[in-house]
């Protein structure tokens, strides 16, 4: 009993004797950030002490976890800690720095906290892969890789919803509805089989849409859908724009007898494109059946 009480009083001693305070015993952070806090190391005895400073935190610290200095009666001592947030710190977990002063036998002279509390990060992103999709035929389906990156600190629940434009109504459709973890990176593929209707409408637009759970947007994306029948359609639109005959007015005839004429064997045409609107005269002569000759032009 009495080697318990001189103890306890040799302990009282040195809690009196020497005093350590961080400048804060609670913060909020943010991943990424770097923490800077005080410590005041102060001697209150009439002696001289050498202190220990041991630091503990599950955290990345950036200051050496333990020291020495030599304190003088009365004399006070500042020490700059630096704790760094690492990016995967998840929110909602406690983390604690633990200040232990002490002396080099391990007889401690007091002892603070400082709780580390990680703000909540909501970053969810959405990204379309190959998002060009041509249908050669109506039964045809495609597959387009969906990419969901959350790089925020907590875990979030999703929506990917797909909208079709008017001409199919504006149907939505909800491709999926999964919870991501904090920091990971996930691939969905979003797939579907090609129908008459889809086939007919030709080219169109899905836009894809990346939704929390409180129905907040976090991304968005487009897949261009084309068909062949659409693709054919424009080509034939394109050269009837581009290829134009103009011929003197006794030797002017519509686009399908020429196109007739380039079937017979006698005929063979060497062919200039003129956009409308233009006058560039070209040295082309054309042998036409009974060895008549067209006068050189712009075909």
């Amino acid at each position: 009993m009495t080697i318990f009480l001189l103890a306890m009083s040799n302990l009282m001693v040195h809690a009196q004797s020497v005093e350590g305070t961080l400048d804060k015993t609670a913060v909020e952070v943010k991943n990424n950030e770097l923490l800077n806090l005080m410590l005041k190391i102060k001697n209150n005895s009439g002696e001289t002490f050498s202190v220990v400073t041991e630091l503990k935190t599950s955290l990345n610290l950036l200051t050496k976890n333990e020291s020495q200095n030599i304190l003088n009666a009365g004399d006070s001592a500042f020490m700059p800690l630096k704790v760094l947030i690492p990016a995967n710190a998840k929110a909602g977990h406690k983390y604690q720095l633990t200040v232990t002063l002490k002396t080099k036998d391990n007889r401690i002279f007091d002892r603070d906290t400082c709780a580390i509390v990680i703000q909540k990060n909501r970053l969810v992103r959405l990204f379309v892969s190959g998002n060009d999709v041509l249908l050669r035929k109506d039964s045809d389906a495609f597959s387009i890789p969906l990419r969901l990156v959350n790089a925020g600190n907590t875990k979030e629940s999703v929506s990917i919803l797909a909208s079709f434009p008017a001409a199919f109504n504006n149907y939505l459709e909800k491709i999926v509805k999964t919870e991501l973890r904090p920091f990971t990176d996930t691939t969905i593929y979003y797939t579907r089989k090609n129908t008459k209707s889809l086939y007919r409408h030709g080219d169109f637009q899905i836009n894809i849409s990346g939704l929390y759970k409180d129905g907040n947007v976090f991304g968005m994306g487009t897949i261009n859908v084309q068909t062949a029948k659409s693709t054919l359609s424009y080509t034939r639109q394109q050269n009837q724009a581009r290829i134009t005959m103009r011929f003197p007015a006794i030797l002017r005839f519509p686009a399908a007898i020429y196109t007739a004429l380039l079937n017979i064997t006698s005929f063979r045409p060497a062919i200039k494109c003129c956009l409308p609107g233009e006058n560039q005269a070209s040295n082309l002569t054309l042998t036409l059946p009974h060895g008549r000759e067209a006068v050189p032009g712009c075909y």
